[in-house]
């Protein structure tokens, strides 16, 4: 009886750019990496990250305060683009920048719909209606 070798999809990575921001008028860094799918060029997967500083206290250094002393490490942490279009969902692009740039304009708009919501000012040109009931 011949084994049957394991379905694979292998998507590679082929673009990343980080981007520095403000969200909640805090600024905030984020990093892009796109990836095409092997088998079927033109079909894309997006993984967005934030950076955060955490604080970490290593066990038995004490501070100047005798106190735990912390250690201040960067990490990336999963972030989605809330209300994005793209997820980590594959999806067609005509190529790798057109794929970046639809992560891009998502990130453009959730940044301008949460700014206009700050400013309760007129809302951006080319942001959607509000959902009504």
């Amino acid at each position: 009886m011949p084994s049957q070798r394991p379905q694979l999809a292998v998507f590679r990575l082929v673009e990343v750019a980080e981007v520095e921001t403000l969200l909640d008028g805090d600024p905030a860094d984020i990093r892009i990496e796109v990836f095409e799918d092997g088998a079927n060029p033109g079909q894309y997967r997006c993984r967005t990250w934030r950076f955060l500083e955490y604080g970490i206290h290593p066990p038995g250094i004490r501070d100047d305060d005798d106190g735990l002393a912390t250690a201040w490490e960067t990490i990336l942490v999963p972030w989605l683009v809330p209300g994005g279009f793209v997820t980590e969902e594959p999806f067609f692009a005509s190529s790798k920048e057109a794929a970046l740039d639809a992560v891009l304009d998502d990130l453009r708009v959730y940044l301008a719909v949460t700014r206009h919501a700050e400013d309760e000012g007129e809302p951006p040109a080319g942001t959607p209606p509000p959902a009504s009931a």
